[in-house]
């Protein structure tokens, strides 16, 4: 018998490979400024941890998110790499 794998769905992908910190969350307020009923997976990596700190920390304080969910509680590729935000 094989496995299924999950099947996730996202209506936009933003990946900040390469940004500044500065960067990631400039690009990351314009898109949720302009984005309403959308499941957003941001790809911040996990090297250093400055960006997936920086995106962690806004999504926890920005009240135009509905909720939020860290890749690796939900067993998402990536695991610590991702964030899923839904607007």
């Amino acid at each position: 018998m094989s496995k299924k794998k999950k099947a996730f769905y996202f209506d936009r992908e933003l990946d900040f490979h390469g940004y500044t910190r500065e960067e990631a969350l400039t690009e990351l307020e314009e898109v949720l400024f302009t984005s309403s009923s959308e499941t957003l997976l941001v790809i911040h990596g996990k090297g250093s941890g400055i960006l997936k700190h920086a995106v962690r920390a806004f999504v926890r304080q920005n009240p135009n998110i509905k909720s939020y969910q860290f890749g690796e509680n939900i067993n998402l590729p990536g695991g610590d790499g991702v964030t899923v935000i839904y607007t």
